[in-house]
């Protein structure tokens, strides 16, 4: 079977043979290519949507890929996917994500092909939250220079994924065939499009991460650990609000947030903050809290792994998240966690067996909650043994190889029976 791949971001092959940069994003997405491509009767094509100025092909490891450029009309993008079907001869179309609208050309210039999208994130429902429980002033009063010479703002950001909804939209109306893993994703399609099928997938995680567990006595005491901070939605302002309360009673505490600092300091640099880094900022200064926050830059899988067993706790403070790979990652390594009640963390994880879930607009609960963990390495143990426990079990019972083959098969034979509840 030969499958083409759309995806949103350029693969580490690709930027290998496209002399690309590093890539620090899409893990899931290369171990699926990677377990896929084992199968030596399927073969992928992979296409990204890149800043290229001509479509460039290439092949590394018996898979292709190609790159379209992103700024050519519309036209001209279906022209070259409609080249790309022709030299690969797909029999299935695999759209990995609506986030960016790039499957709706693929939709539009391969009618004929089979086909099923998968659910990432949703920008309907994203766009809703976007403040993320900010108040107005912060929304509307609170600018960086980069909002004021590029245009872009929280409340910007906020349209932007309201546009993209719009795409979204579409897509899902087009498809009959949805791929999901959570009943967040599950039921929020189906309102969209209650005539397509829904197959449950699961994603693939890094390798690297199923080895040594985590180990109260071989922790940095009273350090959390947080993959994400740069936009509202990842619910960083609200875990610095936490963090205020926790260092009355742990002056020590010390939260790692792994990816770039969102408020460069130096003079050269100003015009990269945006609103969210100005807020963020003052918000760490009203606090206080200068000395008990580090910023740890991008991280490689392993440098994640070497995170999360050495952290006390793992936050996920989001305002929405559908199945989040960083979730999954600490519960696999048993790193105690403390997460937000919002989208499908519910079908990820269980409140007082495999974490701690509370309500996201409820800074003290979080606060008390980590404090609960730091007070006590029974609960602590119970919650990483229990996590990484049912982190193993579901690997084990799904062959998530078997799983997509299985559903490539269907989408191609035309199984798809009407509805996804």
């Amino acid at each position: 079977m030969k499958v083409l791949w759309c995806v949103n971001i350029e693969m580490s092959d690709a930027a290998e043979l496209f002399g690309g940069g590093a890539v620090h994003t899409g893990s899931w997405l290369e171990a699926l290519k990677d377990l896929l491509t084992s199968e030596q009767t399927l073969r992928l094509c992979v296409v990204t949507f890149s800043n290229v100025k001509e479509l460039m092909k290439g092949e590394k490891n018996g898979t292709e890929y190609y790159l379209i450029p992103g700024k050519v009309s519309d036209t001209k993008k279906m022209t070259f996917i409609k080249q790309i079907a022709s030299e690969f001869s797909p029999d299935l179309l695999h759209i990995h994500g609506t986030e960016f609208g790039y499957g709706l050309y693929f939709q539009k210039a391969l009618p004929q092909i089979p086909s099923c999208v998968s659910i990432q994130g949703l920008c309907g429902e994203i766009s809703k939250v976007y403040y993320a429980d900010m108040k107005f002033k912060d929304v509307f009063c609170i600018r960086g220079i980069k909002d004021i010479v590029k245009g872009f703002s929280i409340r910007a950001g906020k349209k932007e994924f309201y546009r993209r909804s719009l795409v979204e939209y579409e897509m899902l109306k087009n498809t009959k065939n949805i791929l999901g893993r959570t009943d967040w994703d599950k039921y929020n399609t189906y309102a969209i499009n209650p005539d397509a099928q829904y197959h449950k997938a699961e994603e693939m995680m890094r390798n690297g991460f199923f080895r040594e567990p985590w180990d109260i006595e071989k922790i940095n005491r009273n350090q959390l650990f947080v993959t994400q901070g740069y936009y509202p939605i990842k619910g960083l302002h609200k875990l610095i609000e936490a963090l205020a309360l926790v260092v009355k009673s742990y002056p020590d505490t010390k939260l790692v947030v792994a990816g770039q600092k969102p408020y460069p300091d130096s003079a050269v640099t100003m015009f990269k903050r945006g609103g969210y880094g100005v807020y963020l900022k003052a918000l760490i200064k009203k606090y206080q809290l200068q000395s008990n926050i580090e910023f740890c830059g991008l991280l490689t899988g392993e440098q994640v792994y070497d995170y999360l067993k050495k952290s006390h706790v793992f936050v996920l403070p989001s305002v929405i998240e559908n199945s989040s790979n960083s979730l999954m990652e600490a519960k696999i390594v048993g790193t105690p966690t403390v997460a937000a009640c919002v989208g499908g963390v519910n079908s990820m994880v269980s409140n007082n067996k495999t974490a701690l879930v509370y309500p996201f607009t409820e800074s003290n609960m979080l606060a008390g909650y980590i404090m609960k963990i730091f007070e006590d390495d029974l609960l602590a143990s119970a919650l990483s043994e229990a996590a990484a426990e049912e982190a193993a079990r579901q690997y084990r019972d799904v062959d998530i190889k078997e799983q997509y083959i299985s559903i490539y098969e269907k989408v191609t034979a035309g199984c798809s029976k009407k509805g996804n509840i």
